[in-house]
């Protein structure tokens, strides 16, 4: 219970006639003391003696005075407009406050009387003013708790707390990319639960892949003294698109009550013809014409990391491993009946314009450049940590005997994040948990921890994953091993 130092003080101007209006303020008077509040009034504290002009100015006037509350009836509204009496004074001190300080709030009125009219019976001077209806009516109680709550600064519909700007605020996508304002269309439409969201997504992928389309140079723009310039010149360019993939991305799963499984593998058929069409088909790392596209090399790479880690931190692992089994059929321009099945480890190709001609032209002695800029143009919502756990996550799987359809030809993901010191993956570290390890076996196509453990066995003992843990492509920057990353005895063994 407060006590009178720290309760918060009003002051009550009022008038004393007719007789039994002055009890009604005297009853007020009290209720506001019960609750809580400081009350300053006359018949409490004029003391005899004491001059009741220089009481009531230095009270109107009082900086502690938290509020003056100005009790209209006919009799207050008649007086303070024509200065008459103990009201006249006190209306023409605070008219003085009033006008002086237009934006406060320390006046307020409150309505006691209506005139013949109905109208609130409102001195001239605080005409304008909001009021409290203290009337005798049925919202009495109701606006006697909004009185309180505004004395206390407690009020019904309070602001609420300032929050961080909306995430798509922090993504620099130009206005003339096709995709420019379709996630907030897309977020729109599954908060609101309409039923054109999903063909929205649908054609936010259309418009992506038109997007990535527009960066598409011109044969004649490379030549050997200025390819790699423009290679990354066509990497910074497309980065506002792939930070709006991200955003669509954490926006889908954050609004959709239902994620299109299907829909997402046929944006990633279709991201791998692309590919297929423009940087793999035919390449030659020491042809201009075949490095005109590294740039889509990089973005491609570098975007299916992004769509791993958020899969990852967001623990999709049944969508993540749909997209890890799923196979895309590509057929050669040049032989058409003859169609080649790729799988993920196609968004991972050896980029040479960066780590060959960049690395040698410069002197650069890198162990990845590739690497090198994924760790530059990280973003502020996934870090690099998490796109280098991905990219060894992804490394790790395509090793595993029998859950890669092409497992057999041995090309392993490359994980050019690599290059960085890796010491601990908190994801493979986390599957001590029972719990945790019934939701991500599924990435390992096993059931149970001593399939998941023979098998990691018997993919450490084959020679080529042995020599490709020793190799010096990462200058002795061993990537460690699945029985070195995952302690293989504490599997699933907390509960």
């Amino acid at each position: 219970m407060p006590t009178t130092t720290d309760a918060p003080k009003v002051f009550i101007s009022y008038s004393w006639n007719p007789p039994q209006h002055k009890e009604r303020v005297i009853e007020l008077a009290k209720r506001l003391s019960n609750d809580g509040v400081h009350v300053i009034l006359d018949v409490w504290d004029l003391a005899p003696g004491q001059d009741k002009h220089s009481f009531m100015e230095q009270t109107v006037t009082n900086p502690d005075i938290k509020k003056v509350l100005l009790i209209c009836n006919k009799s207050y509204k008649d007086k303070a407009d024509g200065r008459q009496g103990g009201v006249g004074t006190e209306s023409l001190i605070m008219s003085k406050e009033v006008y002086a300080k237009a934006d406060q709030t320390k006046f307020i009125p409150l309505v006691f009387e209506a005139d013949e009219q109905g109208e609130p019976c409102v001195p001239t001077f605080i005409h304008s003013r909001i009021f409290f209806d203290l009337r005798e009516t049925e919202e009495y109680e109701d606006n006697y708790e909004q009185l309180i709550r505004n004395i206390f600064d407690k009020p019904i519909h309070a602001r609420p707390p300032l929050g961080m700007r909306p995430s798509y605020l922090e993504v620099e996508t130009p206005s003339t990319l096709p995709t420019a304002h379709r996630v907030a269309a897309i977020k729109r439409a599954f908060l609101d639960e309409r039923r054109n969201a999903p063909l929205l997504v649908k054609q936010y992928y259309n418009a992506f892949l038109e997007a990535l389309k527009g960066f598409e140079p011109q044969p004649e723009e490379f030549t050997a003294d200025n390819f790699i310039e423009l290679t990354l010149n066509k990497i910074e360019q497309s980065k506002p698109l792939r930070d709006d993939f991200v955003l669509f991305l954490d926006t889908y799963l954050d609004t959709a009550p239902e994620f299109d499984q299907e829909a997402l593998q046929d944006f990633l058929a279709e991201l791998v013809l692309y590919l297929n069409a423009k940087a793999i088909q035919g390449f030659n790392q020491d042809r201009i014409n075949s490095l005109q596209f590294d740039y889509l090399r990089f973005f491609v790479y570098e975007l299916f990391l992004y769509f791993i880690a958020i899969l990852l931190k967001r623990e999709k692992f049944q969508i993540l491993a749909g997209i890890l089994n799923d196979s895309f059929v590509v057929i050669q321009e040049q032989e058409r009946a003859d169609a080649r099945v790729e799988d993920f480890r196609v968004f991972s190709s050896y980029n040479a314009t960066l780590n060959k001609h960049q690395n040698e032209k410069f002197k650069m002695n890198r162990v990845s450049v590739v690497g090198d800029n994924i760790n530059k143009r990280a973003s502020n919502r996934y870090t690099f940590d998490e796109l280098k756990q991905a990219d060894i996550i992804l490394h790790h799987l395509s090793e595993l005997e029998g859950f890669i359809p092409l497992a057999s030809s041995r090309r392993l993901w490359r994980p050019e994040t690599a290059a960085y010191n890796t010491y601990t993956l908190p994801i493979f570290a986390k599957m001590v948990s029972l719990r945790y390890f019934d939701k991500i076996k599924v990435l390992f196509n096993v059931q149970t921890k001593e399939e998941l453990v023979n098998l990691i066995r018997t993919i450490e003992s084959d020679h080529h994953v042995q020599l490709w843990h020793r190799s010096d492509y990462y200058m002795n920057r061993e990537i460690p091993l699945l029985s070195r990353a995952i302690d293989l005895d504490k599997i699933a063994t907390l509960k």
